[in-house]
């Protein structure tokens, strides 16, 4: 996943929970005005519990922009993708409207984002290209303190269907869900695939990584709808 309904996406911001130290609190305005860049280590992924697995899929999620602006008690994050820490034009922006949030603690949930993801097998040059939905996406506490120090705290997990996702593994050829959670789910792997909220069917997968932290980019994010994004990767 550096992991994803054509139809517009429903967004979610989760309410930011933070265990303040006395009465010493701050709006997370702080942020507003600034572009932040979120990348995965590979190391960090892990989720789930099986390393191999964890990385493997965490290399289909690409990085993320987020722009923070603010107007009174409100603010609005925007979120984009990002290759080589440029805005990717294939993907149409998310925008999240936030309200009295508490600094320097955060938590952002998209509940549905549409992505194109395209993979290239680096042994035989063979590439896949997909359009799919990942669900749940989580940001955790990624967005960094006062001095703009990057934090080593922060989250993100992610659900993917493999229903979409399954032309990305090379593992197999013309790979389906079933065989890919079959073969995911095996004495090999030992990474069952989950029940998708959505359709029920037993084809989903969840990625995580942890202590990781977003940090201040000169990048810009520029506003794309659906059909931009569409347009911009014919």
């Amino acid at each position: 996943m550096r992991l994803i309904s054509e139809r517009a996406a429903t967004l979610a911001f989760a309410a930011l929970a933070l265990a303040g130290c006395g009465g010493n609190q701050s709006e997370s305005s702080h942020w507003s005005g600034k572009t932040f860049l979120l990348e995965f280590p590979a190391k960090h992924w892990n989720q789930p519990s099986n390393k191999t697995v964890a990385q493997a899929v965490g290399d289909f999620v690409p990085q993320f922009l987020l722009s923070l602006s603010a107007s009174g008690s409100t603010e609005t994050a925007l979120v984009a993708t990002a290759t080589d820490g440029v805005q990717n034009p294939c993907n149409r922006t998310q925008q999240l409207t936030v309200t009295e949030s508490q600094y320097p603690d955060s938590q952002f949930v998209i509940t549905d984002f549409s992505i194109r993801l395209k993979r290239t097998d680096s042994g035989t040059g063979k590439t896949a290209s997909v359009r799919a939905t990942i669900r749940n996406l989580t940001f955790k506490n990624l967005l960094p303190g006062a001095d703009g120090t990057p934090r080593t705290d922060g989250s993100f997990s992610a659900s993917g269907y493999m229903g979409d996702l399954a032309p990305l593994f090379f593992l197999q050829d013309n790979p389906t869900a079933e065989s890919i959670c079959s073969l995911l789910g095996s004495n090999q792997y030992e990474t069952p695939c989950e029940t998708c909220t959505f359709n029920s069917e037993q084809h989903c997968l969840t990625v995580g990584a942890v202590q990781i932290g977003a940090k201040v980019t000169t990048a810009s994010i520029t506003p794309v709808s659906e059909n931009d994004s569409a347009a911009a990767c014919l």
